[in-house]
């Protein structure tokens, strides 16, 4: 009986330890998915800044040639990038 309330009481630990290391590593992996997300979101905002950069240059190309068409495109560019 003593052996076996040992062995119950090493298992009981041994399982509390490894439940412990579980939830610590869970919200490792949670911190982790919310730093990735934050960097992903930047990106994205990055992305969005260059593109819409992109399109104010190609609509100030078409006024400085003096494109009607080009200005209207590319207004239409420079609103949709937005």
């Amino acid at each position: 009986t003593f052996l076996r309330n040992q062995l119950s009481e090493i298992l009981l630990e041994a399982t509390k330890s490894v439940i412990q290391g579980i939830q610590q590593d869970q919200s490792e992996l949670e911190t982790a998915i919310a730093n990735a997300k934050r960097q992903i979101k930047t990106i994205n905002d990055i992305k969005k800044a260059l593109t819409v950069f992109a399109t104010i240059i190609g609509l100030a190309e078409a006024i400085a040639i003096g494109s009607p068409q080009g200005i209207v495109a590319g207004m239409l560019a420079v609103k949709d990038a937005a």
